[in-house]
């Protein structure tokens, strides 16, 4: 097992159960609402989690963006089978924007400046396209400016509330568990070991397989 020192993986286990209740709606349309209700929790806890892992990182975390981009590129024909209707590219192009913001933003990782340039043009094209838009790409920029206590990390914090807000407005009522949830288990949870560094991308791809295989194999769960 991987050893982390931080509780805020526990968050991951949490967001991945909730993350799989919210995806299996597409399902079991039946029980969309309870399902979705659950799984609202899921990408602000994701969010918590990657803005608090790279507060001790040096550089621009190059292995984890092509983590990202091959997780985002295998879910497309899966997304296509499970939600025809949905456009926004999935989550971990969310994620990604939101972390070469972070790299372009942090001085300290070294980005050259015609690169930072670069990476703001790719967010404003990028972030309405993305699933939950500026406001999902923002969110973990301000999680990461709270970890990290930086002089601007009052006023991202700020930012990053308003993005909340703007992704949960008139949405389930449990999503708004999730900032109080995050910041309880990230100060009083026991850590739990990461099975593996790369668990949620094989558990995101995973999961998604299986349901878009039941759901071309057995169309009257849908």
């Amino acid at each position: 097992m991987v050893r982390q020192p931080k509780s805020f993986d526990n968050l991951l286990y949490i967001a991945l159960v909730a993350m799989v209740l919210d995806h299996l709606s597409f399902l079991f349309p039946s029980q969309a609402e309870p399902l979705r209700a659950i799984g609202r929790i899921a990408f602000p806890l994701f969010a918590w989690s990657l803005g608090a892992g790279l507060v001790n990182k040096g550089s621009v975390p190059w292995t984890m963006l092509v983590r990202m981009h091959s997780a985002a590129f295998l879910c497309i024909p899966l997304w296509l089978v499970i939600a025809p209707s949905v456009h926004a590219l999935n989550i971990f192009y969310t994620l990604m924007l939101s972390v070469l913001l972070i790299a372009s933003l942090e001085v300290s990782w070294g980005m050259r400046i015609e690169h930072r340039v670069a990476v703001w043009l790719l967010v404003c094209y990028g972030a309405p396209l993305v699933d939950y838009g500026i406001g999902g790409v923002l969110l973990p920029v301000a999680f990461y400016a709270w970890h990290k206590k930086q002089t601007m990390g009052g006023f991202l914090w700020i930012a990053g509330l308003l993005a909340w807000v703007s992704i949960i407005y008139g949405d389930h009522a449990l999503a708004w568990l999730a900032l109080p949830l995050g910041w309880a288990v990230g100060q009083i949870a026991p850590t739990i070991p990461r099975v593996h560094p790369g668990m949620f991308y094989y558990a995101y791809v995973g999961h998604l397989t299986v349901i878009a295989a039941l759901i071309l194999w057995l169309p009257p769960l849908h």
